[in-house]
C-alpha cells in the first residue's frame, strides 16, 4: 500500500469531505456516502498535505513536455497547488478547460500554453461515471492534443479504470472507495 493512503482516508473524514445521507451523484446514481473534495482543497494545511501524494505520483513523468490540465473545478486548485510546487524543482506548465467556449475575446475552450508535441496530465478529485474526464479528452483531442496520463484523488468507480486500460492512458487514483471505507471503518 502507497504510502500515503491512509493518511488521505484520514484527511478526508477530518475535514468533512465525506458525508453520510441519501445523494445523488452527478452520473444519476444514488449513494449513502458522497465526497466533497472541495472541503479538503479550500483548506491550505489540507491542500499542502495532499500536493506531495499527487507530486509522488506524477515526479516520473513530469519533463519539459508535460502539460498539467485540471478539470473544473476541483482540478483547476489541484492544478495551482501542483504547479507551484513543481516551480522549486522544474518549469511545469499548465492549462485548463473551460465547461464551455467562450462566445468572446480568444474563443477558446481551454487556457494556458500547449503544443501537439505535449504530453497531457488530466487531473480532478473524484470519478465515478467519468462522464467529465471523457469530455475534457474530447476537447483536447479535438485540437490534436494527446492526453497521457489522467490522475484523481478518489475513484469510486468500478468500471472506469478498466475503460481506461483500452484507451492508451495511464490511469490513477491515489484511493479508492473501497480503501477509504475499509481504512476509516466505514460500511
Amino acid at each position: 500500500m502507497k504510502w500515503y493512503k491512509e493518511k488521505l482516508a484520514q484527511l478526508l473524514v477530518k475535514s468533512k469531505s465525506v458525508l453520510k445521507g441519501d445523494f445523488v451523484l452527478k452520473s444519476g446514481l444514488k449513494t449513502d456516502i458522497y465526497i466533497d473534495c472541495r472541503q479538503l482543497f479550500l483548506n491550505s494545511q489540507y491542500l499542502s498535505t495532499i500536493i506531495p501524494m499527487y507530486i509522488d505520483e506524477i515526479r516520473e513523468i513530469l519533463d519539459s513536455d508535460t502539460v498539467l490540465c485540471g478539470i473544473p473545478t476541483s482540478g483547476l486548485v489541484l492544478m495551482g497547488g501542483l504547479l507551484q510546487r513543481c516551480a522549486i524543482h522544474r518549469d511545469v506548465r499548465g492549462i485548463y478547460l473551460r465547461p464551455e467556449t467562450k462566445d468572446h475575446g480568444t474563443k477558446q475552450n481551454f487556457e494556458g500554453d500547449v503544443r501537439t508535441t505535449d504530453k497531457i496530465i488530466l487531473l480532478d478529485d473524484v470519478v465515478t461515471s467519468g462522464s467529465t474526464i471523457i469530455k475534457a479528452i474530447s476537447q483536447l483531442t479535438e485540437r490534436n492534443l494527446k492526453v497521457t496520463d489522467i490522475i484523481v484523488l478518489l475513484d469510486r468507480s468500478d468500471s472506469f479504470k478498466d475503460l481506461m486500460k483500452n484507451s492508451n492512458i495511464n490511469y490513477l487514483s491515489l484511493l479508492t472507495m473501497e480503501e477509504l471505507c475499509k481504512l476509516t471503518n466505514m460500511s
